[in-house]
C-alpha cells in the first residue's frame, strides 16, 4: 500500500508524523478518515475536562483502536493476498462448472441444435453475471494498494470487515447461481438422472394400471359366476316345487327368460373380457415401446461413453509423448551446460601461475558458482524425474479405474443374463466373476433380523445376490442357490402358505418372514412351520430359520440341518 506526499506531511502543532488514524467503527461512520499524529489524535478522543487536566488517562475514548498506517499496511497486504486468492478460486470454480455444463448440453441427443444454443447461452448469462460481481470486488481490493481521500474509505472497511463472513457471503451466491442452473436446465428436459426417473415412475404407473385392470376383471368375473350359480339354483328349487301344469308352463316361460337372461349376461361378460384383453394388450405394447426406446438411448449413451474414453486414452497418450520429448530436450540442454562447465573448468586450469595467484580470489568464486549451478542442474533433473514418474503413476491408476469399470459392467451384465431369477444345483463358486462374499456362516449359528439389516445396509438394493448353502465336503460349489436382485431377497412377506413370485423369472418365488424363516422355492407353495416343510423331496427349496435358537434348517431335500457344521449358508453380491 503506498502513501500519497501530502499524507506524509509533518504536523504544523506538534511537529510530529501524521501517521496515525483511529479504526473505532464509530469514527469510520463520522468519516474521520484524516491522518494526524498521534498527539493530536488522543486530543480528538479526549473529552474538555480531559484536555484541561491532560493527566487522566481514562478520558481518552478509542485509545486501543489507534493504528499506526505502517502496521495497518503490514496488515492490509496480507489481508489482500488472502482475499484475492479466494476470488480467484471462487472465479475458476464458475469456469469449470459453466464447462461442464456446457459439455453435458453438447452430448445430449434429443434436442435441436437451436434449443441447445440457447441453453448454453443461458448458462453463459448466469456465470457471466456472477463474474462480473467477483470482478467488482477485485477493483475494490485494487482501490486499497493507494491510501489517499479516495480509497481510505475503502481501506478501514476492507481492515474492518470479518472475511469469514465475507467468504461465507460469497460461497452461498455461488451456490444459489449453480442451483438456479441445474433448475433452469432440469426444466428445459436437459437432465439425464431425472429423465430416467421419469421414465422409471411412468413404467412402475403403468404396472399399477396393469394390476387395477386384471384385479376388478377377476373379482367381476367371479360375482358374474356366483350370480349365475345362484339363479340356477333358484330355478331348480322352483321345479321342485311346482307340481301342477298350469305352474310347469309358467315355470317353463320363466326358465326362458332366465336363459335369456343368462345368455345376455355371457354376451356382456364376453364383451368385457374383450375389451380387458384389449386394453391389457395396448398397455403392453405402449409399455414395450417405451422400453425399446429407452434400451436404444442407453445403447447411444454408452456408445458416446466408449469415445470419451478412447479420446482420453489418446490425450493421455499424447500428452506423455509431449512430456518424453521436452524431457529429452531439457536432459539434452543439462548436458550441454554441463559440457560448458566442465570446458570452462579445464581452462581455468590452464592459466599461468601468475593470473593463478592474482585471481586466485575470482577463481573461487567462479569454482563455487559453477558447483552451485551444477546443483541446480541436478536438482531440475531429479525434478523432472520425479514428474515423469508422478505422471505416468496417474496415468497408470486412470487406466486401470477404466479397465476395472469395464470389467464390472460386463460382469453384471453377464450376471444378469445368465444368472438372473433362477435356482441353481451344484453350481462353481468360481463362475461367480466379480461377485463379493457377504455372508458365509456354518449352520450352528442363528440369522438374525440385525444381521440382515446390517447385510443390507453394506449394498445397493439393485445389486445382484446369489443366496444358498454350501456343503464342508465340497465348498467349491454351491449345493443349492438362487440368484436375483437384492430388493427381491429380502422383501419381507406376512403368509406361511405362499411365496411371492420374483419379477425376474417364472420358477423362482422368495419369501422372508421375520423371526419365521427366509427362503426361496420353485413355486409359491410353501408350508412355513418355522421352515419350509413343502415336499420334503424337492431339491430345490431353500429354508433357513430367523431370529431362533437354533441355526440351519433345509437345503434341497436335506430338511433337518439343525446345529449342523456340515453345511453353510453364503450370500454373493455384485453391484
Amino acid at each position: 500500500m503506498q502513501i500519497k506526499d501530502e499524507d506524509q506531511e509533518m504536523c504544523k502543532l506538534t511537529h510530529l508524523n501524521r501517521s496515525f488514524i483511529c479504526t473505532n467503527i464509530e469514527c469510520i461512520q463520522a468519516k474521520r478518515f484524516q491522518l494526524v499524529c498521534h498527539k493530536c489524535l488522543t486530543l480528538q478522543h479526549t473529552n474538555q475536562k480531559g484536555i484541561q487536566k491532560f493527566k487522566n488517562t481514562k478520558t481518552v475514548r478509542h485509545l486501543d483502536d489507534f493504528i499506526e498506517l505502517k502496521e495497518l499496511q503490514n496488515h492490509l497486504e496480507q489481508k489482500y493476498q488472502t482475499r484475492l486468492n479466494f476470488l480467484q478460486d471462487v472465479q475458476q470454480k464458475c469456469f469449470d462448472f459453466q464447462k461442464e455444463q456446457i459439455q453435458k448440453i453438447e452430448k445430449f441427443p434429443f434436442h435441436d441444435q437451436n434449443f441447445l444454443k440457447q441453453a448454453k447461452a443461458d448458462v453463459d448469462t448466469q456465470i457471466q453475471m456472477f463474474i462480473n460481481e467477483i470482478g467488482y470486488h477485485q477493483r475494490l481490493l485494487n482501490e486499497t494498494k493507494q491510501y489517499n481521500n479516495q480509497t481510505n474509505k475503502f481501506i478501514l472497511d476492507l481492515y474492518k470487515r470479518n472475511d469469514e463472513k465475507f467468504h461465507n457471503d460469497i460461497i452461498n451466491k455461488q451456490n444459489q447461481v449453480f442451483d438456479r442452473i441445474r433448475t433452469n436446465l432440469a426444466k428445459k428436459g436437459i437432465d439425464l438422472q431425472k429423465m430416467f426417473a421419469n421414465q422409471e415412475d411412468k413404467i412402475n404407473q403403468a404396472d399399477d394400471r396393469l394390476k387395477k385392470l386384471e384385479n376388478p376383471y377377476a373379482s367381476n368375473k367371479l360375482f358374474k359366476y356366483t350370480f349365475i350359480i345362484a339363479i340356477l339354483i333358484m330355478i331348480s328349487n322352483q321345479f321342485s316345487i311346482l307340481t301342477s301344469k298350469d305352474q310347469k308352463q309358467i315355470q317353463i316361460k320363466e326358465s326362458l327368460m332366465f336363459e335369456s337372461d343368462i345368455n345376455q349376461i355371457k354376451e356382456q361378460l364376453s364383451e368385457f373380457q374383450q375389451e380387458n384383453i384389449i386394453k391389457i394388450e395396448e398397455i403392453k405394447n405402449t409399455l414395450d415401446r417405451k422400453l425399446m426406446n429407452e434400451i436404444e438411448y442407453l445403447k447411444l449413451y454408452n456408445q458416446q461413453l466408449k469415445v470419451e474414453i478412447i479420446e482420453l486414452q489418446k490425450q493421455f497418450k499424447e500428452i506423455q509423448l509431449f512430456q518424453n520429448q521436452t524431457i529429452n530436450i531439457l536432459s539434452q540442454e543439462l548436458s550441454n551446460l554441463k559440457e560448458q562447465v566442465s570446458i570452462s573448468q579445464n581452462q581455468i586450469s590452464n592459466m599461468n601461475n601468475v593470473q593463478i595467484i592474482k585471481q586466485s580470489n575470482n577463481f573461487n568464486q567462479d569454482n563455487n558458482n559453477n558447483v552451485i549451478l551444477i546443483e541446480k542442474f541436478n536438482k531440475v533433473d531429479e525434478d523432472i524425474k520425479q514428474i515423469n514418474f508422478n505422471f505416468n503413476n496417474t496415468i497408470q491408476e486412470v487406466r486401470e479405474y477404466v479397465d476395472n469399470r469395464i470389467l464390472l459392467n460386463k460382469q453384471f451384465f453377464n450376471a444378469q443374463k445368465y444368472l438372473l431369477g433362477k435356482i441353481e444345483l451344484d453350481y462353481p463358486i468360481v463362475l461367480l466373476q466379480g461377485f463379493k462374499i457377504y455372508l458365509d456362516q456354518y449352520l450352528n449359528k442363528s440369522l438374525t433380523l440385525d444381521q440382515i439389516a446390517n447385510l443390507t445396509d453394506s449394498f445397493s438394493s439393485t445389486g445382484i445376490a446369489c443366496f444358498g448353502g454350501i456343503s464342508v465336503k465340497k465348498p467349491s460349489h454351491f449345493v443349492l442357490m438362487a440368484c436375483d436382485y437384492v430388493y427381491e431377497i429380502f422383501t419381507i412377506t406376512t403368509s406361511r402358505d405362499k411365496a411371492r413370485k420374483s419379477r425376474s423369472g417364472d420358477n423362482l418365488y422368495w419369501y422372508f418372514v421375520p423371526r419365521i424363516s427366509i427362503g426361496f422355492a420353485p413355486n409359491e407353495k410353501v408350508h412355513l412351520q418355522l421352515a419350509d416343510n413343502y415336499d420334503p423331496l424337492d431339491q430345490n427349496r431353500f429354508s433357513i430359520w430367523v431370529d431362533h435358537p437354533q441355526g440351519g434348517r433345509r437345503i434341497g431335500n436335506q430338511t433337518s440341518l439343525i446345529d449342523t457344521t456340515e453345511y453353510r449358508i453364503a450370500l454373493y453380491v455384485i453391484q
